[in-house]
């Protein structure tokens, strides 16, 4: 399956981890994951979707387009933003586009 038909969905909050018993699994609940996987629903192929949370954290070395509120499941409208990639790789494929 090629990168492009797939959607990301990121969250951050707290969650609830654990293990099955005798076995090698590995879950995460919570209303984080949750929120992750209902943006996910909602997301557009082949980009990052995050919330506003993450964001917050991320808004000083990353740039982001922001998508404005939408409807998520069980949240209601949501402030999400597109990852667009780190602020300095960003800058210099910006400015090799324009040099060519």
């Amino acid at each position: 399956m090629a990168l492009r038909s797939l959607g990301f969905a990121i969250a951050a909050a707290a969650f609830v981890s654990g293990t099955a018993v005798g076995a090698f699994a590995w879950d995460l609940w919570g209303d984080t994951v949750n929120t992750a996987s209902r943006m996910e629903s909602t997301g557009v192929a082949g980009r990052i979707q995050i919330t506003e949370a993450v964001h917050e954290r991320l808004r000083d070395a990353y740039e982001f387009e922001q998508r404005g509120p939408i409807h998520v499941k069980g949240k209601g409208l949501l402030v999400t933003y597109f990852l667009l990639g780190r602020r300095e790789q960003r800058r210099r494929d910006l400015a090799s586009a324009e040099a060519s």
